[in-house]
């Protein structure tokens, strides 16, 4: 089952999605935001999700 929490509730983008991404090699904020759309309504998530971004690139090296 698909991890349904948000971290972009504007553009709908889960925690799923961010993990997916940082899996198949994005490795900034910037690359996520490409691959996945978050951060492109209000901007409130973004914060948080450079944060968990960084944590997952260091947790998966």
């Amino acid at each position: 089952m698909a991890d349904t929490n948000y971290v972009c509730v504007c553009c709908r983008v889960t925690m799923d999605e961010v993990k997916d991404a940082v899996k198949s090699g994005a490795k900034t904020f910037e690359e996520v935001q490409k691959i996945t759309g978050c951060s492109q309504g209000c901007g409130r998530c973004k914060d948080g999700i450079v944060r968990l971004v960084n944590y997952l690139v260091q947790t998966t090296k």
